[in-house]
């Protein structure tokens, strides 16, 4: 897999410039809102290709990830990735999605005072009233940002979100992905560029897992059945600035966070994998409880 090709999962486009506020919900004080790109346009991303808008209570929960400037007093209105939230304050996303390493093999932590956490739909909107800081990013320390593996992070907000949003419960390892789920379908999010070249806004599409693991025709060679699935995309599917975002399945109708998107094809049309959130349950609890 080649250096693009692993950074198909994070574009960045318009620009939104905010103040700090107080603590205590969204950011506040937002002065001007200019268009542009981030310094994260180069990090690569998924879109949802052939999406649809969201139409589900568990989309309110997937979030779009947001690059502070200028001392944390700019943020870019256009995400570079994705998310979802797990609780009222923590948001899983993908570990390249907060890697601001320029090469080599050891990854680099995005500090919280250059991410925002948008709650809604479309930040061109209403970015203003919906942003969050950020008190804490942690990128899973077994990441590997030359194979992806382990393609996971986590991310604390300063507060927890002020808006009328239940989050969306990570897979336990009791109701852990299995060879059985392979052919069940998995509603996938994002933010991410779509078929017409546009980005920024959420939407949402249904695939069938393929399989644990890539078996998937054009899937890299090494790819873990313990901790990622894969799919095939010629239908659509994630893509560039979808990275980060979720892979919801359902366990007796209630909605669970099962994968994280992370890398796919460049066209992201033949193939995508996720991070499978069940290997890192104990990980993201633990998280959780702090």
């Amino acid at each position: 897999m080649n250096n693009m090709t692993r950074k198909a999962l994070l574009l960045a486009f318009l620009v939104v410039f905010a103040a700090y506020g107080c603590d205590a919900g969204p950011a506040h004080n937002v002065t001007e809102v200019l268009p542009g790109a981030g310094d994260f346009v180069d990090h690569a991303t998924l879109p949802i290709f052939n999406g649809a808008p969201p139409d589900a209570p568990e989309h309110a929960a997937t979030v779009s990830l947001h690059q502070l400037v200028s001392r944390g007093t700019r943020v870019y209105v256009q995400p570079f990735c994705s998310g979802t939230l797990v609780d009222y304050d923590v948001v899983v996303t993908a570990a390249h999605c907060l890697d601001t390493a320029k090469g080599g093999s050891k990854f680099k932590t995005l500090a919280p005072s250059s991410l925002a956490i948008y709650v809604g739909d479309n930040p061109s909107v209403d970015i203003l009233s919906h942003l969050y800081r950020v008190r804490q990013t942690l990128i899973n320390p077994s990441y590997n940002r030359i194979s992806l593996r382990n393609d996971i992070a986590l991310v604390r907000l300063s507060t927890g979100i002020a808006e009328a949003i239940d989050p969306v419960s990570n897979l336990p390892t009791s109701l852990g992905l299995t060879t059985a789920d392979v052919g069940s379908w998995a509603n996938f999010a994002g933010f991410g560029k779509t078929e017409t070249g546009s980005a920024g806004v959420k939407l949402q599409v249904d695939l069938p897992i393929g399989s644990l693991g890539c078996t998937i025709t054009g899937c890299p060679s090494g790819v873990s059945t313990a901790t990622q699935f894969s799919y095939a995309q010629q239908a659509g599917g994630p893509c560039f600035g979808d990275s980060g975002g979720p892979a919801f399945m359902y366990r007796s109708g209630v909605p669970y966070l099962a994968g994280v998107t992370s890398f796919g094809d460049s066209r992201c049309t033949v193939y995508g994998v996720s991070t499978r959130v069940d290997a890192y349950a104990n990980w993201i609890n633990t998280f959780i409880a702090q």
